[in-house]
């Protein structure tokens, strides 16, 4: 029987290493949205703060985010504010305070695509953005003015289920880098994504990570910040365990009959042993 624990041992490394793999860089439905940029890098205003709230559901991101620019003019200044997406996001919503925004969607082919999502403002390269269009906004400032927009929508986000069905993938990116075009650090600035505990196995590297009611929620705040990257990724797994055992079902059953049986024989060859020996002692 000194076999035994390595036929035990054969089965647990048989259904810890035969996992099916999973592409480390997938783009199936990664769209990116993407922080705001001023339409024109001359405008004495800056991004002071960006929070950035998104809650996940099996099919859809529910983004909220706030923005507060800070107009550094002596005047009264209007100046145009844009927001750069891959596709056009659903239910989008702008607003300064309670008043809604009136906003223009650009396409990315229009001329109102000059430098901004391939350099910043000191001419540093910052491309490579996949993005199709804008929405453009228009703001009014009176000196040293704060003003806080609040933007809601909802939109797809990239989920790669396994072909043998046993683990998805889930990943949402958000362009940082187009935020260097205001040419000065963000005096704060929040990332949170609240992902239900029924979707999360494990991933989520680079965030502080919490559970909350239900969510698995990861964070990650900066102060005085300038972004080096180009995105934010947001990446998970979801192991399916029923499909595991599944998959493994027509293996393990026929090994763990085999297990049973060894057991059994063992038990009853010790048994009768037992019972000869204690035979031989009675004569």
């Amino acid at each position: 029987m000194r076999w035994l624990p390595g036929v035990i041992l054969f089965v647990l490394l048989l259904s810890t290493v035969a996992a099916n793999p999973i592409p480390t860089d997938i783009w199936i439905k990664s769209e990116q949205d993407a922080s705001p940029m001023p339409l024109n890098g001359s405008y004495p205003i800056y991004l002071k703060e960006e929070i950035i709230k998104v809650t996940f559901d099996s099919s859809e991101a529910h983004f909220r985010g706030r923005y507060t620019f800070k107009s550094l003019s002596t005047e009264n200044i209007t100046v145009e504010i844009l927001f750069p997406f891959r596709e056009k996001p659903r239910g989008l919503k702008v607003k300064d305070g309670d008043m809604e925004i009136e906003w223009r969607g650009v396409p990315i082919n229009s001329s109102i695509f000059y430098d901004p999502l391939t350099s910043n403002i000191d001419g540093n390269p910052t491309g490579g953005y996949i993005v199709q269009l804008c929405m453009v906004f228009s703001l009014s400032f009176s000196p040293g003015e704060e003003k806080t927009v609040k933007i809601e929508y909802r939109r797809d986000y990239m989920i790669y289920d396994s072909s043998l069905n046993t683990e998805i993938v889930y990943r949402f990116d958000y362009i940082i880098g187009t935020a260097r075009a205001w040419g000065r650090p963000i005096d704060h600035a929040l990332f949170e994504f609240k992902i239900p505990s029924s979707m999360y196995t494990s991933g989520l590297k680079g965030f502080e990570v919490r559970r909350e009611f239900g969510y698995v929620v990861a964070k990650v705040e900066y102060r005085n910040w300038t972004p080096e990257d180009k995105y934010l990724t947001v990446r998970w797994e979801e192991v399916k365990v029923g499909a595991v055992v599944r998959m493994f079902s027509p293996i393990l059953i026929p090994i763990t009959v085999i297990i049973i049986t060894i057991v059994a024989l063992a038990i009853y060859r010790r048994r009768k042993k037992y019972s000869m020996k204690r035979n031989l002692a009675k004569e």
